[in-house]
């Protein structure tokens, strides 16, 4: 999954840019196993489908197109330290698609079906 650091006019990290071909379910599984993430819930709106808290702060998953090919994850709050959004950021670019899997069960395994 492509995830990457928003930042605002001063430089200041404020938010999570992710891209993914996958369904919604597919982030509420990463922030599910991510690191000081709890309580990940689906909201019934359309603009912020998610909700979790990453320490003692909210934060939001937005559909910043309107497309749910690409999704802002940002706090509710100010002063949120930078390490919050890297922790998120390395969770999200760790997961791997299903293909992925896939591709690399048969680039461990494939050559042994050959050998047969």
């Amino acid at each position: 999954m492509k995830a990457s650091i928003v930042k605002n006019e001063e430089g200041r990290v404020v938010a999570l840019e992710v891209s993914t071909l996958e369904n919604l379910s597919a982030i509420t599984r990463v922030l599910e196993r991510a690191t000081g993430v709890s309580d990940v819930r689906r909201q019934f709106s359309m603009d912020t489908p998610l909700q979790f808290f990453c320490g003692n702060v909210q934060w939001l998953v937005f559909d910043a197109w309107g497309d749910s090919e690409s999704y802002q994850i940002f706090p509710t709050a100010d002063g949120v330290p930078e390490l919050s959004f890297y922790t998120l950021l390395d969770a999200f670019e760790s997961y791997k698609t299903v293909f992925q899997r896939i591709a690399g069960w048969f680039s461990h395994n494939g050559s042994n079906y050959a050998n047969s």
